[in-house]
C-alpha cells in the first residue's frame, strides 16, 4: 500500500509533455524546457524569440496599465484583503510544496501597486468580477515576464551556464520569498541580530526576541480571524440545518433536497442573510491589527507605509510598475491608513525577518550598520563556518584569527586569516565573507552577480592563496 501511494505521489510531482521538437518537464515546481532543434532551425527559433520581445513587452505594459486603472478605482483595502486570502494561506493538512498553487508573490505585487497610488478610491468597492479579472491579469503578467526575460537573457548571455544562472536568479526573485524555512530563519535571525539587542532596544524599544514575538502575535491575530470569521460559522450552521434528517414519510426526492419549510425557517433565513452580507463584506477587517501587549509601541509604525509612499515603483522609467522593480513593501510590509495598521503580507514577517530588521538598522543609523553591524555579522559567519567544519573533522587542530607579517610591494603588512584547521595531513584555510547580495544580483543582473561573487568569493579566495603562499615560503 505504501509503495502504491508513493508512486501516485511521484506521478503528481513529475510530468512531461512533447510538442514537436520541444519537451516540457515538471518536477514539483521546477519546470525545464528542452528541444532537439539544431543548426539553422535553432538559429531561426532564436530569431523569432528576439522578434517577439517588443510585442511581449508591450503586452506586459498594457496589462500593468489595466491593473493600475483598477487599483485607482476600487477599494484597495478590499482588494489587498481578497488577494491575500486567496494566495497567502494554505491548509496544513493538504499543503504540498511541490504541487501548491498559491502565489504569495501576487499579493506582494498587488500591494506594491496599491501603495504607489497616493489617493485611491477607498469608497470604490470591489466586485467579484473585478477581483477575478485583476488576479487573472497578474497571473498573465508573471507568465509573460518569464518568457520576456528568458529571451532577453538568451540573447545577451555569453554562454549557457551564465544564461541559466541569470534566469534562475530572476525566476527566484519573482516567485520565492525568504532564504530558509521559518523555523531555520528564526534560529538564524536570533544568532545574527541578538548581539545588537542593546541598539534595537534603545532605538526601537524591542529586542530580537520581542520582535519575533510581535511578528507571531500579528500572524496569530490574522489566522484566528480567518479561521473564526462569521462567514465560515454561518456556512457550517447552514450545512447542518439543510442536512438534518427529513421525516420518515418523505420521498427519496424530498430526502435529497432540503425542504421548503427548512429553507424558509427563521434560522435558515437569518443564516442566508449573514452569508450574503459576509460574502459581500470587505475582508480587510481580517488583516486590521488590534492592540496587543506583545506588539511593542512604535514597531508597527517603523514597519508600515501609506498609500503613495511607493510612487517610485510605478514611476521607474525603464519599467514602470513592473514586478521586478524595487518596492518599499520588502522593508515595510505593513499598511497604515486612517490611524489603523494592516498586515496583508504576513509571510514576509515569517520568511524574512532578517531583511526587515536589517533595513530598520540601516535607515536608523547608517554608520552603525556599516561598522558595528557588519563586523559582528562577519564574526558570526566565521564562528558558525568554523564550528560546522570542525564538527565534520573530529580531532582537528583549530587556530582561529591567525595574524602574520609580510611585505608586499615594499610595504610591511600584518594580514589576518580567519582560521587554520589541521586535520591529519591536510591544512584548511578558512576565509569568510558576509556582505549581502544586492537586489540587482537577486534579479539576475549578470554584472551584479559577478560583482557579488568577486566581493564574497574571489576576495576570500585571494586572501586564502596569500596565506598558503606565506606558509609555503616560510616553512
Amino acid at each position: 500500500m505504501a509503495s502504491k501511494k508513493r508512486i501516485r505521489r511521484q506521478r503528481a510531482r513529475h510530468e512531461a509533455h512533447q510538442y514537436g521538437p520541444f519537451r516540457l518537464e515538471r518536477s514539483g515546481k521546477t519546470i525545464q524546457v528542452s528541444s532537439t532543434l539544431e543548426g539553422d532551425d535553432f538559429a531561426e527559433h532564436r530569431r523569432r524569440i528576439s522578434e517577439n520581445q517588443p510585442l511581449i513587452r508591450k503586452e506586459i505594459t498594457d496589462s500593468i496599465d489595466k491593473l493600475l486603472a483598477t487599483v485607482r478605482t476600487v477599494d484597495p483595502l478590499h482588494l489587498l484583503g481578497a488577494i491575500s486570502m486567496h494566495n497567502c494561506f494554505v491548509s496544513p493538512d493538504s499543503y504540498r510544496e511541490s504541487t501548491d498553487q498559491h502565489h504569495p508573490e501576487y499579493a506582494d505585487y498587488a500591494q506594491s501597486l496599491a501603495l504607489s497610488v497616493a489617493k485611491p478610491s477607498l469608497e470604490g468597492g470591489l466586485t467579484r468580477q473585478q477581483y477575478a479579472d485583476f488576479h487573472d491579469v497578474i497571473a498573465e503578467i508573471y507568465g509573460k515576464l518569464r518568457s520576456y526575460f528568458g529571451g532577453q537573457i538568451a540573447d545577451r548571455a555569453k554562454c549557457m551556464t551564465e544564461a541559466e544562472l541569470e534566469f534562475k536568479a530572476m525566476t527566484s526573485f519573482l516567485g520565492l520569498r525568504g532564504d530558509a524555512f521559518p523555523e531555520h530563519m528564526k534560529e538564524h535571525f536570533v544568532a545574527v541580530y541578538s548581539p545588537h539587542d542593546a541598539f534595537l532596544k534603545t532605538r526601537f524599544g524591542s529586542s530580537t526576541g520581542e520582535i519575533l514575538l510581535a511578528f507571531d502575535a500579528i500572524c496569530e491575530q490574522i489566522t484566528d480571524r480567518l479561521v473564526n470569521q462569521p462567514l465560515f460559522e454561518a456556512l457550517n450552521e447552514f450545512a447542518k440545518l439543510v442536512s438534518s434528517s427529513p421525516p420518515e414519510s418523505a420521498s427519496q426526492a424530498e430526502r435529497q433536497q432540503p425542504s421548503k419549510q427548512v429553507l424558509e425557517s427563521p434560522k435558515a433565513l437569518g443564516l442566508i442573510k449573514t452569508i450574503r452580507e459576509e460574502t459581500d463584506r470587505s475582508p480587510a477587517w481580517v488583516f486590521k491589527l488590534a492592540p496587543d501587549p506583545r506588539i511593542p509601541a512604535g514597531l508597527e509604525a517603523v514597519l508600515s507605509t501609506e498609500f503613495g509612499d511607493n510612487a517610485e515603483f510605478a514611476l521607474f522609467k525603464k519599467s514602470p510598475a513592473w514586478p521586478t522593480n524595487n518596492s518599499i513593501i520588502f522593508e515595510r510590509p505593513l499598511v497604515h491608513h486612517d490611524g489603523s495598521y494592516y498586515c496583508f503580507l504576513p509571510h514576509l514577517l515569517m520568511q524574512q525577518p532578517d531583511r526587515l530588521v536589517e533595513a530598520m538598522i540601516r535607515r536608523e543609523d547608517q554608520q552603525y550598520f556599516q561598522t558595528t553591524f557588519q563586523e559582528k555579522r562577519s564574526a558570526h559567519l566565521e564562528s558558525v563556518s568554523l564550528e560546522h567544519l570542525v564538527h565534520m573533522l573530529p580531532g582537528a587542530q583549530v587556530f582561529p584569527n591567525v595574524f602574520y607579517n609580510l611585505t608586499e610591494s615594499g610595504i610591511p603588512k600584518r594580514p589576518e586569516t580567519d582560521a587554520l584547521v589541521i586535520y591529519d595531513e591536510t591544512l584548511f584555510i578558512l576565509e569568510a565573507k558576509s556582505s549581502g547580495v544586492s537586489l540587482a544580483a537577486r534579479r539576475g543582473g549578470a554584472a551584479s552577480i559577478k560583482e557579488t561573487i568577486k566581493d564574497q568569493v574571489a576576495a576570500g579566495h585571494s586572501q586564502g592563496l596569500r596565506t598558503r603562499r606565506y606558509i609555503a615560503e616560510t616553512s
